[in-house]
């Protein structure tokens, strides 16, 4: 191959923005960004991380409050395959406009951690003085 290539977005058969014609006739040019997105932050009940822990490329409108879930550890070398149960403590709707009315919905999604019924069990029973005793 001859020549230097270009970064891409920049070839002739990509866009970087789409166009969309106006009533009017006129052309417009809006960034393209999903239309909508699941922003999921998982704290300790008190404070919840500045950047969310998961995003997802859908709309989560099934994640209400109270909902309990699953977070599955998919990221080589920090711990794979290990899950996390979560409890949704409160939704946040936010609406990005773009030029021209158009929009994107974030649904922000703070969760608090759940202790497995296991362990409740076991600190319960230790509380009260329900365990084996030796």
């Amino acid at each position: 191959m001859t020549g230097r290539r270009r970064p891409g977005g920049m070839s002739k058969t990509s866009q970087r923005f789409a166009k969309v014609t106006q009533p009017n006739g006129t052309e417009l040019t809006v960034p393209q960004a999903k239309d909508v997105g699941t922003f999921i932050y998982v704290g300790d009940g008190v404070q919840y991380p500045k950047f969310p822990t998961v995003t997802l490329l859908l709309d989560g409108h099934h994640l209400t409050e109270g909902t309990i879930f699953e977070l599955e550890e998919m990221r080589p070398g920090h711990g794979m395959g290990e899950t996390i149960s979560v409890q949704v403590a409160y939704v946040r709707l936010q609406v990005s406009l773009f030029p021209g009315k158009y929009g994107q919905l974030k649904r922000h999604i703070y969760c608090d951690p759940v202790i497995p019924n296991d362990e409740k069990s076991d600190a319960f029973a230790e509380t009260f003085g329900l365990g084996d005793s030796q």
